[in-house]
């Protein structure tokens, strides 16, 4: 019988995770090499962890050329030499995803196939993840060197003062578009194929709370001393409801092509929302 996790989500990181839930809580850990603390590894991932690593950073690769405007057709030249379709399928999907193209669901005809769709999936949605928390640590850096050289107006500026005053220009010009979204129904197709069914996917921001919400889910109050055990103090009423993943997507059925959307999961929303 296999264990059925406490889930936050839609984020892999625990960085990205607030601090006021309960400790019971697990992050979906892709299954690269040397897993961390609190995390939940299913069974099923179809790459090894190094053979994992290696994808990643080769998806990261790609990134950074694409980030520094190197052609389409230098990136994808090595793989139409191998003259094999699938490889030239997936290089092009990871040239989309680098060039932040719209996230397509999993569909494949085989469980493998589709299994390993999903981990590469989840691989590359850690990558973005990690993209973002550099981002806000950047942001954060340039805030605190902005409010250095305001002290020092009116001097000539040291050459670590000018390169801060070039980083901040930097990030003024990327402005939004450099915080990317991550789609929340993408990270949870692309997760259940992994996941027992009956886990529960505890969600605490208040944008997706209330988007769920207004799905068809049946949430009851739960009493609040059912998953903490003395944690921190827990949202003014947390809400659970069990339903099949196409249920809380807002579909009407489970597509045969993505059967994964049948499995049921139990979603707790965790915010002050009553």
């Amino acid at each position: 019988m296999s264990v059925k996790p406490l889930l936050f989500m839609p984020f892999l990181h625990k960085e990205l995770c607030p601090d006021a839930l309960p400790s019971a809580l697990l992050q979906l850990w892709p299954g690269l090499p040397n897993p961390h603390t609190g995390v939940y590894i299913p069974d099923g991932f179809p790459l090894a962890p190094q053979d994992a690593a290696q994808y990643l950073e080769h998806v990261r690769d790609i990134g950074i050329a694409v980030a520094d405007n190197v052609p389409v057709h230098s990136l994808l030249a090595a793989e139409k030499q191998t003259k094999r379709p699938d490889i030239l399928k997936e290089a092009r999907d990871i040239v989309a995803f680098a060039q932040g193209e719209e996230f397509e669901p999993v569909a494949a005809h085989h469980a493998r196939e589709a299994a390993l769709a999903a981990q590469k999936a989840l691989l590359r949605l850690w990558l973005l993840e990690e993209r973002h928390m550099e981002i806000q640590e950047l942001e954060q850096r340039c805030r605190t060197l902005s409010g250095d050289l305001s002290a020092a107006l009116g001097v000539e500026l040291e050459e670590e003062e000018k390169d801060a005053l070039l980083l901040i220009q930097h990030t003024q010009r990327l402005g939004d578009t450099a915080k990317p979204t991550i789609p929340w129904r993408f990270v949870l197709e692309n997760a259940a194929l992994f996941l027992p069914e009956h886990s529960t996917l505890l969600f605490a921001d208040s944008a997706l709370c209330s988007e769920l919400r207004e799905t068809t889910l049946q949430f009851t109050n739960i009493p609040t001393d059912l998953f903490l055990a003395g944690q921190l103090p827990p949202p003014r009423a947390p809400k659970l409801a069990e339903a099949p993943l196409w249920q809380a997507f807002g579909m009407k059925s489970a597509r045969p092509e993505r059967p994964w959307l049948a499995k049921i999961f139990a979603f707790l929303l965790w915010d002050d929302a009553r």
